[in-house]
């Protein structure tokens, strides 16, 4: 069952172990149970290990699931952390005097809970311990899992270690109503702090006790994870994954590693310096939280417990809620990865345009901050928030493209892959999330670069370029051009687009078509009307450029031109209306989002099978990806998901 690094180590090592693994045997007739990990490959703060420690004999099993005909499974990059993750769980399993055992499903759920059938019969379990899943799909795998091991007299106990607010236990204020505008960070955050502190973190288990056998295990490298593709004629394996590897620490030290790093060094200039990609002021530890190396609850308590002042932590401070809420819009709105949340908005018309789309994706755009976020991308699976931000809104809003699209690249490419974060954030700049992007990315002012050390990085043949033309390379002089061997259209593409300001009135005009074709969703002040998932309609943040009068006029002419700051009117009177007091009340008769449609939906589905380029692929391993985007929010002042900034 071993996975191989163990006929690496010494003789001393391997005594070590095997001392290890004989005090952790449980006595002959203990009870035994499984311990799955899933997005939890860590031993610190695991709240399912520590139960499962407590229950009797632990067989740590991971499952490789099969959904071949979900795109949101991972993919790509995700594979690649997720490898070298099970690879540093087992190696500190067997550290513990135990092993990890691995297997892959067969498709379906069907093959899921085969392979946990087999393993219940060949170990004798009579419990199965697992942190919970967020995801629709994934919690009805769950689902199914423990109505078939039921059958048999097997018990599944689920708990929380992947959030710090699990999105079925908050609550909206008191009244049960929401102030503010619907499910954006304020009102959202307040409903949390209602439910009290987080729980503080659990430390890693002394000992995982064992029974005397365990179970065969095809070992990580069994599992088909991040498959590396051979190059034809010379048999040589392609090795796109190594710029990750090298990128990152991938374990549970190197999460503690990065995460005290960034608490002793970075965070006190965090709120200064965070919009600055050239400065690198991010805590970088968004793959780990994504993926489980980091639980939140270490991440909140250890800058809590810096006790420095809120001026210096206010931003960072909401990232965890951030996080929290993107899984509360996925479970409200379960479709929302590929459907809108403003579900009159698939009335949009989007452009059509594969080339262009293929620029974007290889960073030859001809906009030098954008090709460098979506090279660092390709090569590290990482991107900093606000560089991130200004790739999505290059995307949407000055190439019309669809926000599916960008949603599904990110995640085939990011290492922090988030199917939930994904979607708001892309939703959000799509202009069809709950909370519309209220500002204006202009890629060629270098605003989050004003050094140039990144887009040099990234983008070395305009290095040699003066600052003054780094971000705008066709404004320079043909001497200046010559002088840094710069050729436009050679070494270096023009712009797919000449006129910003152009491409964003026939971006706008595109919004405010869908908008006048569904005035039945426009309210009185011009904003737009969600369908609640529990029934009724509520407002949402409308950008001013976009809001209409009864008669489907603009109400702010030339509010392009003048864009907003981020403040937002607030609503006279609590919006909701539901008079449900929690989420979980509500989780019980979600909105089949799809099912509502009609044949609105097959506009979506026409658009990505007549119009959409073929998927990209790298190394033979199908890659896209998750997005992470974001702004101001009703009565805040952050403008982020989770830990990407």
């Amino acid at each position: 069952a071993g996975q191989g690094p163990a006929a690496r180590l010494s003789k001393t090592q391997r005594l070590k172990r095997q001392r290890a693994a004989a005090a952790a045997v449980v006595p002959e007739g203990a009870p035994v149970c499984l311990m799955w990990f899933r997005l939890d490959p860590r031993l610190a703060d695991n709240t399912a290990l520590a139960r499962a420690c407590e229950y009797g004999g632990v067989v740590p099993v991971y499952v490789r699931e099969n959904y071949p005909d979900n795109f949101w499974s991972p993919r790509g990059a995700a594979e690649v952390w997720i490898k070298a993750s099970l690879k540093d769980l087992s190696a500190q399993l067997e550290e513990k005097g135990t092993e990890l055992v691995c297997r892959s499903a067969a498709p379906g759920v069907e093959g899921l809970c085969a392979a946990f059938g087999e393993l219940v019969q060949e170990t004798g379990a009579t419990a199965v311990f697992m942190n919970r899943r967020y995801k629709p799909f994934e919690k009805a795998a769950d689902q199914a899992l423990a109505d078939f091991l039921s059958q048999f007299g097997v018990a599944v106990h689920t708990f929380n270690s992947y959030l710090l607010y699990e999105p079925q236990f908050v609550g909206v204020p008191e009244d049960g109503q929401w102030f503010g505008h619907f499910a954006t960070l304020m009102p959202f955050k307040k409903a949390c702090d209602k439910r009290g502190p987080p729980e503080r973190p659990l430390p890693a288990p002394g000992a995982v006790p064992r029974p005397r056998r365990l179970p065969r295990s095809e070992g990580v490298e069994g599992l088909g994870l991040a498959i590396l593709p051979v190059r034809r004629g010379t048999g040589e394996r392609i090795r796109w994954d190594l710029p990750i590897l090298e990128a990152w620490d991938i374990s549970e030290a190197g999460a503690l590693k990065m995460l005290d790093c960034f608490l002793n060094q970075k965070l006190q200039h965090y709120e200064a310096k965070r919009s600055r990609a050239d400065l690198n002021p991010n805590s970088m530890l968004s793959p780990y939280l994504r993926f489980g190396n980091l639980s939140p609850r270490t991440l909140h308590w250890g800058w809590q417990d810096l006790g420095l002042p809120r001026e210096l932590t206010k931003t960072f401070g909401r990232r965890l809620f951030w996080r929290d809420l993107a899984y509360y819009h996925l479970h409200c709105f379960p479709q929302m990865p590929e459907v809108p949340i403003r579900t009159h908005y698939l009335d949009q018309r989007w452009a059509r345009d594969p080339p262009k789309l293929r620029a974007w994706r290889r960073g030859r755009t001809g906009y030098p901050l954008v090709d460098a976020a979506m090279r660092e991308l390709w090569a590290t699976g990482w991107i900093q928030q606000n560089v991130r931000m200004a790739a999505a809104f290059f995307l949407t809003e000055y190439l019309n493209l669809h926000w599916v699209e960008g949603e599904r690249w990110f995640h085939e490419t990011l290492v922090d892959a988030d199917v939930a974060i994904n979607a708001m954030m892309w939703q959000n700049g799509g202009r069809s999330g709950l909370d519309q992007w209220n500002f204006v990315i202009d890629p060629s002012t270098g605003s989050q670069d004003p050094t140039g050390t990144y887009v040099r990085r990234w983008v070395p043949e305009l290095a040699k370029l003066p600052a003054q033309y780094l971000h705008k390379p066709w404004t320079a002089p043909p001497s200046v051009l010559l002088a840094a061997g710069v050729e436009l259209g050679k070494n270096y593409p023009h712009r797919i687009v000449e006129d910003l300001e152009k491409a964003r009135l026939d971006t706008h005009a595109a919004v405010i078509e869908a908008r006048r074709a569904n005035m039945e969703y426009n309210d009185e002040g011009g904003y737009d009307l969600v369908d609640l998932p529990w029934g009724g309609r509520t407002r949402v943040f409308t950008k001013r450029e976009l809001r209409l009068r009864r008669d489907g006029a603009l109400m702010h002419p030339g509010a392009l031109e003048r864009p907003d700051e981020g403040n937002r009117p607030k609503p006279k009177a609590p919006l909701g209306g539901s008079g449900l007091s929690s989420s979980e009340q509500r989780g019980g008769k979600s909105l089949n989002t799809v099912a509502s449609l009609g044949p609105r939906q097959s506009n979506l589905e026409m658009y990505f099978s007549a119009a959409a380029p073929g998927r990209g692929r790298r190394g033979g391993a199908r890659r896209k990806g998750a997005g992470d985007t974001s702004h101001e929010q009703d009565g805040g002042e952050d403008d982020g998901p989770a830990i990407y900034g």
